[in-house]
C-alpha cells in the first residue's frame, strides 16, 4: 500500500539532494534487526538514479538550466515521496517502481533524482524534482490536478504490481485536543454543538425554521461558502461540514424532510398550478376614482397593501360626516320636530341616564359580596351590558347638545347676524358701498 506526498522546497538545493543521496538512509532490512546489537554488523546499499541528470552532478545540472532560463529564485525544487507498507516489498522492487513511476510522472520535461531509503520499517521512495524544465524553461505547477495525477499514477503502478492500494482516503481526523476531551470522557463544544442540531432538526418543519430554532438557543450564523456557527459565550466558529457527513446542509435538509413527513405528513414536491388568470380591469378615472379612494381612506375596502393612513383633513371630514350622520338619526327616528321635542327627549335621556346608574351601583354592590361563582359571572355580564346602555344614552344627549349648538347657528343667519361676531349683517347696494338705510 502505497502513499504519496510532495511539497515545495524554497531554502537551499544542495542540502536536499545531499540529505536523500545520504548512504546512512539506505541501510539494509537486516540493519533493521542487528542495529541495536552492534553497528559494526550494518552495511550499506544505495538505490540511487538521475533521470534526465546524471546522480553524481545533478546539482550542477539543475542550477545550469536555471541560469539558462534565468529561473534562480522562488520555488527551488519539489520535493516527493513514496512510501510502503513495511514487509510488503523489497527493496529492489521499491526502487524499480520509483523510478519508473517518476519517468511516467515528470521524465518527459523535468530532471529527478530518485532515492530508496531503508532507515524506517516502511521502505520509501524519495524524489527530488527540479522546479525548471529543461525543455522549455517552464515552471512545475505543483497544484491539486497534477498531485492528483501523481497519486492516480502511483495507485496504477502498484496494481500492476500486486500490492494493495489506498482505495479510500479516510475522512479527516480531528485534533489532539478533542481527541483528549473525548478520550477522557469529558463533553466537548463539537459534541454539544451536535445535540443542539439534533434538537433544531427535531422540531423543525422547514430549513428558515431550522435556523431560527439556533437562533433562539443563542447562535450567531455566518453564510458564507460554507455555513458556520458560533455558539453562544465563545469567540471561534464551527463549519457544519467539520461536524460530519450527517450535518452538511443537504444532508441537514433531507433528515428535515424526514422529520416533517414522518410527523406532519409527505411534503409535496411537484409543480404548483397557478390560479384562474382573470383579465385585468380598466382603471378607473374621473369621480369613480375619486369615490374608490374615499372609500380605501375610510375602510371601506380593505387594502391588499400597505395600510394607508389618512390625512388629518380626511379624518376631520370623516369625523364631521359621522357627526351630522348621528343627529340625522336621532332627529328622525324619534320624530323631533322643534326645540321642545328636543328638549323633552333629552330630559328623558337624562331620566333614564340616571336611572341605569343606580341599576349599576346595586349590581356593583351585589357583586362585591361573597357570591357563588355562576352569579357571580351573571352579575358581571349585567354589569357589562348596563355600561354600554349607558355609553349609547350618554351619547345620544350629546348628540342632542349639538343639536341645539347648530340650531343657534341657523337661527342666527335666518336673523341676519354673523355668527363669529354675533352683529348684524352690513348691507351692500348695488354700487359695491354701504347702504345708509341701515345707519337710520
Amino acid at each position: 500500500m502505497a502513499t504519496t506526498k510532495i511539497w515545495a522546497i524554497k531554502a537551499d538545493l544542495a542540502s536536499a539532494i545531499s540529505y536523500i543521496g545520504n548512504p546512512n538512509k539506505t541501510e539494509a532490512l537486516k540493519a533493521v534487526i542487528d542495529y541495536a546489537a552492534s553497528d559494526e554488523k550494518t552495511y550499506s546499499l544505495e538505490y540511487r538514479s538521475g533521470i534526465n541528470c546524471d546522480i553524481d552532478n545533478a546539482l550542477e545540472e539543475m542550477q545550469a538550466v536555471k541560469r539558462q532560463f534565468a529561473k534562480e529564485g522562488g520555488i527551488l525544487a519539489h520535493h516527493a515521496e513514496q512510501s510502503f507498507a513495511p514487509g510488503e516489498v523489497t527493496a529492489d522492487k521499491a526502487h524499480e517502481i520509483g523510478v519508473a513511476f517518476a519517468e511516467e510522472m515528470w521524465g518527459d520535461r523535468f530532471q529527478v533524482i530518485v532515492c530508496t531509503h531503508l532507515d524506517k520499517a516502511h521502505i520509501h521512495n524519495h524524489f527530488i524534482l527540479n522546479s525548471v524544465s529543461f525543455i522549455d524553461g517552464k515552471k512545475y505547477n505543483g497544484c491539486k490536478a497534477t498531485y492528483k495525477r501523481m497519486r492516480e499514477l502511483s495507485d496504477e503502478r502498484c496494481r500492476n504490481e500486486g500490492l494493495s492500494v489506498v482505495e479510500l482516503p479516510k475522512d479527516k481526523g480531528i485534533s489532539r485536543a478533542i481527541w483528549n476531551i473525548e478520550n477522557e470522557g469529558r463533553v466537548s463544544i463539537r459534541s454539544l454543538v451536535k445535540k443542539d442540531i439534533d434538537y433544531a432538526i427535531s422540531r423543525s418543519k422547514s430549513e428558515d425554521s431550522f435556523y431560527q430554532s439556533l437562533r433562539d438557543m443563542g447562535y450567531r450564523l455566518k453564510f458564507a461558502k460554507h455555513i458556520a456557527l458560533l455558539p453562544p459565550g465563545k469567540d471561534k466558529h464551527i463549519r457544519l461540514k467539520s461536524l460530519g457527513d450527517e450535518y452538511l446542509p443537504e444532508d441537514i435538509r433531507k433528515r428535515i424532510a424526514e422529520n416533517y413527513s414522518k410527523n406532519y405528513g409527505i411534503i409535496y414536491t411537484g409543480k404548483r398550478r397557478m390560479a384562474n388568470c382573470k383579465k385585468p380591469q380598466k382603471k378607473l378615472t374621473g369621480y369613480k376614482a375619486l369615490y374608490v379612494r374615499y372609500l380605501f381612506a375610510l375602510g371601506k375596502i380593505p387594502s391588499r397593501k400597505r395600510h394607508i393612513k389618512p390625512s388629518h383633513y380626511t379624518v376631520r371630514q370623516v369625523r364631521y360626516l359621522d357627526k351630522i350622520s348621528s343627529q340625522s338619526r336621532l332627529i328622525f327616528l324619534n320624530d323631533i320636530s322643534n326645540e321642545n321635542d328636543l328638549r323633552v327627549f333629552s330630559d328623558s335621556l337624562s331620566k333614564e341616564l340616571v336611572k341605569l346608574e343606580a341599576q349599576r351601583a346595586e349590581k356593583r354592590a351585589a357583586l362585591r359580596r361573597k357570591q357563588a361563582e355562576p352569579d357571580a359571572t351573571r352579575l358581571k355580564a349585567e354589569i357589562a351590558e348596563i355600561t354600554e346602555q349607558m355609553r349609547q344614552t350618554r351619547n345620544k344627549i350629546k348628540t342632542c347638545e349639538d343639536i341645539k349648538s347648530n340650531m343657534k347657528e341657523v337661527q342666527a343667519v335666518n336673523t341676519g347676524y354673523n355668527r363669529k361676531t354675533d352683529r348684524k349683517e352690513v348691507r351692500i347696494n348695488e354700487h359695491g358701498s354701504r347702504d345708509r338705510r341701515d345707519d337710520r
